[in-house]
C-alpha cells in the first residue's frame, strides 16, 4: 500500500510516502515536531560505461562481506581482502578466487559489504577499475544479440546521487546550482523506478544520468546531496519529468504537445538579451561537414534511398526553433528525418543540439550554425549554474521554478 499525506508549512509542501524496506534517514533538521523520514530506496545501476558487457571481470571485495549465488543456499563469507576472478562459461558465471570456496558455476552472483562505506573494486580488460558502494549483482546478459556478462550496483538513493553530481555537472559548480541539480536528479531517479522490464533500473551513461560510482564523491556535492535530502519536483499531482542537459542555447524545447510540462521558456532575465547559459561552453557552436562525410554516417537504407547526398534543409521547427524534421535530397531521390535522429547519426558530441541553422559553403560544405547542447527540455545545467553566479545570486528554488514553473519542492519521505 503506497500512502501519501500532503502537509504546506512555510512556504514548502511535505509529501509523506510509505514504502515498505526503505532505508531511513531523520530529518530533524526542518524543524517538524515529528519530522518525516525521507524514502532512499535502492536503486540498482547498470555498469556500462566503463565496462560494456564483459566476458571477463575481476572484483577486489573487502573483508568481513558476503557473497551469495544461486547455486548456494547460503551466503559464503569473505573473511579477508579478496581478489573475484568471473568469467562466462557455457552462459553461466565462473567464480573463484576466495579462500573458503571452491570455484563454482551460477546464474547469478551477489557481493555485499559489511559496511555501506566500503567499496568493491571492478575492472576488466579494458578499463583498469573503479569503486562503488553498495551491493555489486553479476549475471549472464543476452540481449539484442549481447551475449556478455552484466554488472549492476545496487545501492540507497542518496548514496547514488553522491555519484551522479560531480560528473554530471562538476562538484566545482555553485553550490545553489548543485543543490538545483541535486534535487533534479532525485526527481529523475525516482520516474525510472519500475519504467521498464530490465533487471535495473538506469545505466551509468548519459541515456539515462551519468554517474562515477565512490571514485567522484566529493565534499561539495555531497553537500548538496545532503542538504537537499528527499527533496523532490512535483507538478499537478504527480512527479516532474526532470529531464536535464548541459545547454539549452537560450531557450528550453517543448515537450511533444501543447499541454507537455516543463513548457518551454527563454532562459533570460525579463526584459535581457544575456542568456543565462551564456558563459557555456557549447552556448554557440559551428560544424562544418563535406556531404561525403554526412552520408557516411547515415544508415545504409538512407543510403539507399537518395544516393549521392546533395543538399539538406529543415523543414519544420518546434515554437523553440529547434529542428523537428530534415529533408535530405540525394542523385536517386529524397528522405526525410527527425532532426533528432539525425543528431544520433552524426554523433551527439558533434552536432550538440537541434537548435541549429544549415547553410551550403561554396567549397561543398554543408555549415551548421547551432547553439547549445542536449535535448534542451527541463534544467539547463549551465544557465543553472549561470543563475547561481553573480550578479544573479539566485537560490536553489528561484532555479527550479525558472525551469519548472508552477512546480512545487516536496520531501518524498516515509510515514508510518
Amino acid at each position: 500500500m503506497r500512502m501519501h499525506i500532503l502537509v504546506r508549512m512555510k512556504h514548502v509542501v511535505f509529501l509523506f510516502t510509505l514504502i515498505a524496506g526503505s532505508s531511513m534517514i531523520p530529518l530533524s533538521s526542518y524543524g517538524l515536531p515529528n519530522p518525516p523520514t525521507p524514502a532512499n530506496p535502492i536503486i540498482r545501476v547498470a555498469l556500462i560505461r566503463h565496462f560494456g558487457h564483459p566476458n571477463e571481470l575481476l572484483l577486489r571485495i573487502p573483508a568481513n562481506s558476503e557473497l551469495y549465488t544461486s547455486s548456494s543456499p547460503t551466503p559464503i563469507s569473505v573473511h579477508e581482502e579478496s581478489v573475484v576472478h568471473i568469467y562466462l562459461q557455457n552462459n553461466q558465471l565462473h567464480v573463484s578466487g576466495l579462500q573458503d570456496m571452491e570455484a563454482t558455476n551460477c546464474d547469478s552472483a551477489v557481493f555485499t559489504p559489511s559496511s555501506p562505506q566500503d567499496t568493491i573494486r571492478i575492472s576488466v580488460a579494458t578499463y583498469p577499475g573503479a569503486d562503488y558502494q553498495g551491493d555489486i549483482r553479476i549475471s549472464p546478459w543476452v540481449h539484442d544479440g549481447v551475449n556478455g556478462i552484466l554488472i549492476v550496483n545496487e545501492l540507497p538513493m542518496e548514496t547514488y546521487l553522491r555519484g551522479v553530481l560531480p560528473v554530471e555537472m562538476g562538484a566545482d559548480a555553485p553550490m545553489e546550482a548543485l543543490k538545483a541539480q541535486a534535487i533534479t536528479a532525485r526527481t529523475y531517479t525516482l520516474t525510472c523506478l519500475k519504467s521498464h522490464d530490465y533487471p535495473y533500473d538506469v545505466t551509468d551513461t548519459t541515456q539515462y544520468q551519468a554517474y562515477g560510482g565512490a571514485d567522484v564523491d566529493n565534499p561539495r556535492s555531497d553537500m548538496a546531496v545532503e542538504s537537499t535530502l528527499g527533496m523532490v519536483l512535483f507538478h499537478d499531482g504527480k512527479l516532474v519529468p526532470a529531464d536535464y542537459y548541459a545547454d539549452c542555447g537560450g531557450i528550453t524545447a517543448p515537450g511533444n504537445g501543447p499541454q507537455d510540462y516543463p513548457p518551454s521558456i527563454v532562459d533570460a532575465p525579463l526584459g535581457s538579451t544575456t542568456d543565462y547559459c551564456t558563459n557555456g561552453k557549447y552556448h554557440k557552436w559551428y560544424l562544418s561537414l563535406h556531404l561525403s562525410d554526412i552520408q557516411r554516417s547515415l544508415p545504409v537504407s538512407i543510403q539507399t534511398n537518395v544516393g549521392n547526398l546533395k543538399e539538406i534543409t529543415a523543414l519544420d521547427h518546434d515554437i523553440s526553433g529547434r529542428i523537428l524534421n530534415l529533408l535530405l535530397i540525394g542523385d536517386k531521390g529524397e528522405d526525410i528525418v527527425k532532426a533528432a535522429q539525425f543528431r544520433a547519426m552524426l554523433g551527439f558530441d558533434r552536432l550538440r543540439s537541434t537548435l541549429f541553422t544549415i547553410s551550403a559553403q561554396p567549397d561543398g560544405r554543408i555549415l551548421f550554425d547551432g547553439k547549445g547542447w542536449g535535448h534542451g527540455r527541463g534544467l539547463c545545467q549551465d544557465g543553472a549554474m549561470g543563475m547561481a553566479s553573480p550578479p544573479y545570486n539566485m537560490n536553489y528554488r528561484q532555479i527550479l521554478l525558472h525551469y519548472f514553473p508552477d512546480s512545487e519542492i516536496m520531501y518524498y519521505a516515509v510515514s508510518y
